[in-house]
């Protein structure tokens, strides 16, 4: 009589891999820095985690966990050409603005360690007020302004962010 054979199997989970960009957005001519996590060992599609791509471009990452099982995933950088009112400056990336749409009161934050001048412009694209902001938070009555769309021009540490801001 023979014995049956048992074999152990053990079954390893895939890496389950993130990546995070520098940058969300970057433009034409500007660089972002790719950093996987999740893994012990990686590779991408291209061979340098350190990109400058001139349109919006994905990349494949492969990433091999210590258990020798292997997975990838697909990140896309997103590339503008950067002609437009937008900014890329990571310093105002904190700026918010809300609520948007706005009927009466408008509230801005802004990094508090620097003074910031914000100034609203009109659908004419007119000049209509202009206030340094020193607290982290600023309420702005728009109440008397009439419906329509303004652009705010917020100025910090020498850089600049346009927020467009719809009043009902």
């Amino acid at each position: 009589m023979s014995l049956p054979a048992i074999s152990n199997v053990s079954v390893a989970p895939l890496p389950n891999i993130g990546i995070q960009s520098s940058a969300s957005l970057i433009c034409v001519g500007q660089s972002a820095v790719l950093t996987p996590s999740g893994a012990v060992s990686y590779s991408i599609s291209g061979g340098n985690f350190t990109i400058s791509p001139t349109v919006t471009t994905s990349y494949t990452i492969q990433a091999t966990a210590a258990s020798s099982c292997s997975n990838s995933v697909v990140y896309t950088q997103n590339v503008s050409a950067c002609t437009s009112l937008q900014s890329t400056s990571q310093n105002l990336e904190r700026i918010k603005v809300y609520p948007n749409p706005v009927q009466t009161f408008l509230n801005i934050e802004v990094n508090a360690t620097t003074s910031a001048t914000l100034e609203i412009i009109n659908p004419l694209g007119q000049v209509i007020q202009r206030i340094s902001l020193e607290e982290s938070l600023y309420q702005l009555n728009m109440a008397e302004l009439e419906s329509g769309l303004y652009l705010l021009k917020i100025n910090q540490s020498n850089e600049q962010r346009i927020i467009k801001v719809i009043k009902n």
